[in-house]
Parts: structure tokens; C-alpha cells; sequence
């Protein structure tokens, strides 16, 4: 196995890599300890649009992990910046849930779950 000792910065899938279900996997609280006492960042990373970083942060908070919302990084995430980063768009329809949509409007994107003639982004 490779000497982690080094490593800065750990990129945490989490559903079935940090934890299961509602249950953490083994190691996973004493994993975030010691990267906290010893100065090392973490990130949690996932690709489910479905849920925002609050519900993420309530469900790891229920399983007794102390995260903040600095501490995620979505696929949410990367849309809004890649959106963020093009010339602004008058209607982009999104296809997805509710939360998603809210997560895109929050962050200023123009969205809508319905299609019309005035999407220029889907």
C-alpha cells in the first residue's frame, strides 16, 4: 500500500466508500479525527443531484460526523460553476428533482421544469 504520509488532501466518496446506509462504515469517525489532528483536509464528493449539502450534512450529523458545508464538493457543485462560467442563459430547463432545480436557482441559474419555446440551456 502506498505511504499516505504526505497526502494533503483526501477525496471522499460517500455513500458505500464513508458509509453505508445510515451506518458509517468502520473507521470512518477515527479517519476524520486523526486527518483533523494532523492538519490534513478531506472533502466529501458525490454525484447524487438529487440531494443538497444540508441533507447531506443532516444525515452525516444523525451518524454523529461534524462536517460543515465548506467540506463538499457535488455534482451540483461543478454544473453551477461550469453554468457560471458561460455566457448567462435565459431559461435552462432541468430536467430532475425538485432540489435540484432549487439548488440551481439559488445560485442564479434561470431554471425551469418545464419545456417551452425560451430554453436555451437544457
Amino acid at each position: 500500500m502506498k505511504d499516505l504520509t504526505h497526502t494533503k488532501l483526501f477525496l471522499l466518496d460517500m455513500d458505500g466508500t464513508f458509509y453505508l446506509g445510515d451506518r458509517l462504515l468502520p473507521g470512518a469517525l477515527e479517519f476524520l479525527a486523526l486527518c483533523r489532528k494532523s492538519g490534513r483536509q478531506f472533502a466529501f464528493l458525490t454525484n447524487n443531484s438529487s440531494r443538497s449539502v444540508d441533507a447531506y450534512l443532516a444525515k452525516l450529523e444523525r451518524m454523529g460526523v461534524s462536517a460543515g458545508p465548506e467540506d463538499f464538493f457535488t455534482s451540483v457543485d461543478a454544473l453551477i460553476a461550469d453554468l457560471s462560467a458561460r455566457p448567462p442563459y435565459r431559461r435552462c430547463y432541468a430536467f430532475g428533482t425538485k432540489t435540484f432545480r432549487e439548488q440551481l436557482a439559488g445560485a442564479g441559474i434561470p431554471v425551469t421544469g418545464r419545456l417551452s419555446d425560451d430554453i436555451d440551456c437544457l
